[in-house]
């Protein structure tokens, strides 16, 4: 029963490929894609991989318009026109800015598909999540943070006064919000910090005293460029690291969040939608898969024990 289980859903998968194989036969597509920062490279590659599950094979029948990150907000809004006198089917945004910049082009005939995008709501995108009514859609990273303090605090019980260094742009405020009501649940003091330079940074951490019971990377890309420093003086405090971006390979002893290729796949399945004829106010924005990742050697390193039960959960595990 379990053989003839196996080749019923091996050819189920077949007929899906071939499908979406000969719905793309004779009809070539251009995807322009806008960038900010090389943080989310992984991401725009996990899109294009995505795509070609889909049967779009770049370079026979899709072609991509990518300057690479743009690095500069300034460059958004004329990369935008760039793609649209490009007259291509559809753009692909990262990051918040880069979705608000084709949002300002008032774009009705070129769908927009984002990813990441930390809450779309909050950041004045669309009004919902499910009826937005816009030409566009696409896959929201926000809502890790709440469970991300959860496991360090099943981690960590004791933790009082957390240190959270924040750059107060976007997504740290974002995830500052979302990190503050976690934190009222389980009685957890914040210590904000604010910084705006890698210097102020540093500070920061050389002052870290006695008082402070755990450090918490907010999701910002800056903050996140520079996790080197969260882990260093981290175990230099021997206080856990925690972060509600995944940074476990990076020396965070405990994140839970989005992981980027994973992120850009689940978009390319939208744009596959929409290039096939559906409107993307009908596709509801979706929110990322989660995982857990613990790193055991940061652990070691600053005398914290993870017990089985947290492991048995991790997604991925460091050791």
């Amino acid at each position: 029963m379990k053989k003839y289980l196996t080749i019923l859903i091996l050819s189920l998968a077949a007929l899906f490929n071939y499908g979406c194989n000969q719905s793309n036969q004779g009809q070539n597509y251009t995807v322009g894609i806008v960038s900010l920062t090389p943080k989310h490279d992984q991401i725009i590659k996990g899109f294009k991989a995505g795509m070609e599950t889909f049967g779009y094979n770049e370079g026979e029948n899709i072609a991509y318009i990518y300057e690479g990150p743009l690095k500069d907000k300034a460059r958004l809004k004329p990369a935008v026109k760039t793609l649209i006198k490009s007259k291509v089917d559809l753009i692909y945004t990262a990051t918040t800015p880069a979705t608000k910049a084709a949002q300002a082009a008032y774009l009705e005939n070129i769908p927009v598909v984002f990813a990441p995008v930390f809450d779309p709501v909050q950041a004045g995108i669309v009004s919902s999540l499910s009826n937005h009514g816009k030409n566009l859609t696409g896959v929201q990273v926000g809502g890790s943070t709440g469970k991300a303090l959860e496991y360090l605090y099943a981690i960590a019980p004791n933790i009082i006064n957390v240190l959270v260094p924040s750059d107060n742009i976007t997504p740290s405020r974002q995830s500052l919000s979302n990190l503050r009501k976690a934190a009222d649940k389980l009685g957890i003091k914040l210590i904000v910090a604010p910084v705006k330079s890698v210097k102020e940074l540093q500070e920061v951490f050389a002052g870290i005293d006695s008082t402070l019971d755990a450090i918490w990377l907010l999701n910002s890309p800056f903050l996140v460029s520079n996790v080197r420093l969260y882990k260093e003086a981290a175990i230099r405090s021997n206080i856990p690291l925690a972060s509600g971006a995944s940074q476990h390979k990076a020396g965070v002893m405990v994140s839970y969040g989005q992981k980027h290729f994973k992120t850009g796949e689940q978009a390319s399945r939208l744009a596959h939608k929409i290039l096939q004829g559906m409107p993307p106010a009908n596709l509801p924005i979706e929110t990322c898969d989660f995982f857990l990742g613990i790193n055991l050697q940061t652990a070691q390193a600053i005398g914290i024990t993870v017990s089985e039960n947290i492991l048995k959960q991790a997604d991925y595990i460091i050791r």
